[in-house]
């Protein structure tokens, strides 16, 4: 297999929140590739970076700190914890509208819903996409009248 599409990743977006107009964030993680065509790197690799539109954080996993996820009923749940900074929680789903599959297993929506650190993202500007991640599959069999 030479090189290609990362075989499993989550990637998420947010440009606007409640009460807090200049948070914005975006991440990827549970990224696991095949670097230049070499061997599928031995960890999972991702990234956090977020603002207040004062202060960023950017958290990158085995080089500042770590940034892990795991699955939650219709979406992931990831935190990232930076040496010597802050720790986030953050909670994405899929949100109302059925997620769009666009092939080799990737679906994405910008429609999701998302929360970091308690603060609550804008319906309609959160994108979530996903390949090969565990609630995916069933998400996207979904019947459209869900």
């Amino acid at each position: 297999m030479g090189r290609g599409l990362a075989r499993r990743w989550v990637w998420l977006s947010a440009t606007s929140f409640e009460g807090a107009p200049d948070r914005r964030l975006e991440g990827i993680v549970s990224l696991r590739t095949r670097l230049w065509g070499g061997p599928t790197s031995p960890v999972s690799m991702g990234y956090l970076w977020s603002t207040d539109g004062e202060r960023t954080d950017f958290t990158i996993s085995s080089v500042n700190g770590a940034v892990t996820s795991r699955p939650v009923p219709g979406g992931i749940a990831i935190e990232s914890m930076r040496l010597g900074g802050p720790r986030h929680r953050v909670v994405a789903t899929w949100g109302d509208a059925i997620p769009n599959d666009i092939g080799e297993g990737i679906v994405q929506t910008m429609h999701g819903n998302l929360v970091i650190d308690g603060h609550r993202a804008v319906p309609g500007t959160v994108g979530l996409e996903a390949r090969a991640w565990p609630t995916v599959a069933a998400l996207a069999a979904m019947p459209a009248n869900r």
